[in-house]
């Protein structure tokens, strides 16, 4: 099977995801998934009354959105054969009342691409604004989502 064929494949299916939670105290909690990964201690951000040092479901939710442009643009770099030699990401959520309700209402990416050739820095630019349509974690938000890339050697 191509890899055109793959995709077309990927994209007329459905998957599943699971994760399970359990309480511990307060408002505090462990939350798993069945692929034996570490559990993540999760619990209210200090803006709403929570202890610092845990997950909020505020933080998990922009690590979701930030590791998933990660993990689009490097599988579509590997794709186009674009050598990077770095990437680290920063990202910035704005949480507001918003029709009468709290949400993130602006989510701004801030990916920094280490390439190895200058020459594919248009490549590195497209790919990454590519991965960004592509990302199925922010295309499931009603927040406005950017990402503001910084290309270098």
């Amino acid at each position: 099977m191509t890899t055109t064929e793959q995709v077309k494949s990927v994209r007329h299916k459905s998957f599943r995801f699971a994760t399970s939670l359990d309480w511990l105290e307060g408002r505090t909690g462990l939350v798993s998934e069945s692929g034996g990964s570490e559990p993540l201690r999760v619990g209210p951000p200090p803006e709403f009354r929570g202890e610092p040092g845990f997950w909020s479901p505020e933080h998990l939710l922009l690590a979701a959105v930030d590791s998933c442009l990660m993990v689009t643009f490097a599988g579509m770099a590997a794709k186009h054969d674009l050598a990077i030699s770095s990437y680290r990401s920063s990202i910035d959520g704005l949480l507001e009342f918003s029709d009468g309700t709290l949400r993130f209402t602006e989510i701004v990416l801030k990916p920094e691409i280490g390439i190895k050739e200058e020459s594919a820095a248009t490549l590195a630019r497209e790919l990454i604004s590519k991965a960004h349509d592509a990302c199925l974690i922010a295309n499931s938000l009603s927040a406005r989502v950017t990402v503001e890339p910084q290309i270098h050697m």
